[in-house]
């Protein structure tokens, strides 16, 4: 799978090796001044290079790694057979989210902290390299930001439990969330994972991954949360308040967002596999209790199997459709570069990776970095919030033409009909029609714009 988001990936970390980290976006022609931060700069600096040396199969390769090894985490310790579930139900809910992105190292990383910090043997001869554990996550991926509340959270629900303040533990929180203030952008950094974060419910209604767990059908995810939930209860005295604020917690987190459920599949895989083993070890005794179980088990694999291969199904043949081929404008690209065009591109949200990656020399309108960037823009040639303009523009709020005009659009690269719902169908929920029936073709018509391109995926008009 291509990710929409690659091709800006790997540009940004060349451009960090090449010039620094950037004060202002170095890609964007409507919000070019913006002192954005790259909450996920070294990332992209190692994916540049793996991309330059390993090609994009190599790169793949890695990604698939991580996440097997993420896997590996979320399910560890299991003993028996009935681990398999949670191997399944994980990977099931991890499947259709994977791919070459930075995302995938926050299951790791969240894993990595969430049996560290139950593992009483390993946390306290080790607790002290949390903060570099930390500080090293603040330089991949803005997820950091949960692995400090995690830190805070579960040692915080230890000393309630325990009712007595354990000094080195509160100094690893202290120093855990100093240590994430040690990246080129201090302080800031953190201030961007806040502005993100207010700006959910926005993107709830905007964009397809922030939208909640009724946008989709996650039987995976269901499942999972199903079986953990009633084997914690059953077993309730084996699981402690951390338990069960992780699982409460990221079940809110990962209901609320599609993007995070696999967050949820990092914290209560470890449950599932620890209620297994004490289901098993309940009815391991009589014969006839052992038969039962081995027949609820054969019942219980059927039903995840069929889950999987469904879901697994589906994921896999969406992410075929994510070509250069099938869903990027390659040709179109390969006409602009060939013929001359006069003023700046206006093109598709889903696209502008793209452009940045194979389309260097041009800058692009949005892209998936600047959906929640906003400020007072100073400049009366750039937008206060670009991704809130092109919003109202493909559902129909606004006109097109004045938007064009002010940032000196001649060029309109756009998806053609049959590819429009794949690309601007960003809207849900109240608003669920809005852009459904926006024709560009038509708005092109009305503005006297010639069209001069077209191709199985995209079209190119051109400004009179």
């Amino acid at each position: 799978m291509l990710d929409p988001d690659f091709g800006w990936h790997v540009r940004m970390g060349e451009v960090i090796l090449e010039s620094g980290i950037p004060l202002t976006d170095p890609f964007s022609y409507t919000m070019a001044a913006f002192p954005f931060v790259d909450h996920e700069w070294l990332t992209n600096v190692l994916m540049y290079l793996g991309y330059r040396s390993i090609g994009m199969v190599g790169l793949a390769a890695v990604f698939a790694t991580l996440a097997v090894a993420a896997l590996a985490v979320a399910v560890r310790g299991g003993r028996g057979k009935w681990w398999e579930m949670a191997v399944i139900l994980v990977g099931v809910v991890w499947l259709g989210r994977g791919g070459v992105r930075p995302q995938v190292l926050d299951w790791l990383f969240l894993g990595g902290e969430w049996a560290w910090l139950l593992s009483h043997r390993w946390w306290k001869k080790w607790r002290w390299l949390m903060p570099v554990y930390l500080a090293v996550w603040a330089n991949l991926h803005g997820g950091f930001a949960l692995g400090v509340m995690v830190l805070v959270a579960v040692l915080g629900a230890k000393m309630v439990s325990e009712r007595k303040i354990d000094l080195p533990d509160l100094g690893v929180m202290v120093l855990g969330a100093v240590a994430t203030f040690i990246n080129p952008y201090g302080g800031q950094l953190w201030w961007e994972v806040w502005s993100q974060a207010s700006e959910s419910s926005f993107f709830r209604r905007t964009v397809a991954e922030w939208q909640p767990w009724y946008a989709a059908t996650e039987l995976g995810f269901w499942l999972l949360g199903a079986m953990s939930l009633v084997l914690m209860w059953r077993y309730r005295r084996k699981f402690d308040l951390r338990h069960w604020g992780m699982w409460g917690g990221f079940l809110v987190l990962g209901t609320s967002t599609l993007r995070h459920a696999a967050l949820f599949a990092a914290v209560a895989g470890p449950m599932l596999v620890r209620g297994w083993e004490l289901m098993e070890e309940e009815f391991s005794g009589e014969k006839e209790k052992k038969a039962r179980v081995e027949r609820f088990y054969k019942l219980v694999l059927a039903v995840v199997g069929i889950v999987a291969v469904v879901e697994g199904g589906v994921g896999l043949a969406g992410a075929r459709q994510l070509t250069p081929e099938k869903f990027y404008p390659e040709k179109a690209l390969e006409w602009i570069k060939v013929n001359p065009t006069k003023g700046e591109i206006f093109s598709s949200y889903g696209w502008g990776g793209y452009l940045i990656w194979k389309l260097p020399e041009r800058r692009v309108f949005v892209d998936g970095r600047m959906a929640g960037w906003q400020w007072k823009s100073p400049y009366p040639d750039q937008a206060d919030w670009i991704f809130k303009d092109y919003i109202k523009m493909i559902w129909g709020e606004a006109d097109i033409g004045p938007y064009l005009e002010k940032y000196g659009v001649g060029v309109v690269l756009w998806p053609v009909k049959k590819e429009k719902k794949a690309l601007i169908n960003l809207s849900w929920l109240g608003k669920k029609d809005k852009g459904k029936g926006f024709d560009m073709a038509v708005e092109m018509e009305k503005l006297g714009w010639a069209l001069v391109y077209t191709d199985d995926t995209a079209e190119i008009y051109l400004k009179p």
